[in-house]
């Protein structure tokens, strides 16, 4: 799996949005699957990627099955917890559980995206993806990640976390056919396994 160039941006001109760890950045546009194995790993991709786009004025949007700001508030820091919570309290941060229908979840991503870039100059869709389990299938999944391959025009950032012990194989496989982007050991790479569908 070849490095992409996003540690330096790309997509030509296009300004580079910084993704809150490892020094990474992407593009507007961007879908991105991150793989991990510990609960450490995926707190230094979750807590950086949010606390970045806070800071630079992102409407944030993320998804886990622990829904509340108040389940996930001793995972920061307390400078962290304070943006956190004021982000809340004025809705440019919000925590889902995810809905069982797929056309809930498209509702919610309209709205967001009705947002931009009047109230904020950028989406980032984000979510721990075992917020899925129990309510979608594999199948149903997989048409979820693929229809958000169609914003690529956007000013949004999707950011999808699996993890590794909590999804079969065939679910890890057709993760990575449907993320044109990968997060490996601390880098942002093409990923050679995308294929791009046409539906949405």
């Amino acid at each position: 799996m070849a490095e992409h160039t996003l540690k330096e941006g790309h997509r030509g001109a296009q300004r580079k949005i910084r993704l809150g760890f490892g020094e990474l950045y992407a593009s507007a546009g961007d879908h991105i699957a991150h793989f991990y194995s510990s609960r450490e790993e995926w707190h230094s991709v979750f807590a950086g990627f949010l606390t970045a786009g806070l800071q630079d004025g992102d409407k944030c949007v993320y998804f886990q099955k622990a829904g509340s700001v108040g389940d996930v508030a001793s995972q920061f820091t307390t400078d962290e917890d304070i943006l956190l919570r004021n982000a809340c309290s004025t809705g440019q941060l919000e925590f889902h559980r995810g809905e069982s229908d797929s056309h809930d979840m498209r509702a919610l991503l309209a709205d967001a995206l009705a947002e931009i870039p009047g109230k904020y100059p950028r989406l980032r869709w984000a979510g721990d993806m075992t917020w899925s389990l129990g309510k979608h299938s594999a199948q149903q999944l997989m048409e979820w990640e693929s229809h958000c391959n169609h914003f690529d025009q956007s000013q949004a950032i999707f950011l999808c976390q699996y993890d590794l012990s909590s999804f079969s194989g065939r679910v890890v496989m057709n993760a990575l056919q449907t993320h044109p982007l990968c997060i490996v050991g601390g880098s942002i790479h093409r990923n050679p396994y995308f294929i791009r569908s046409s539906t949405s």
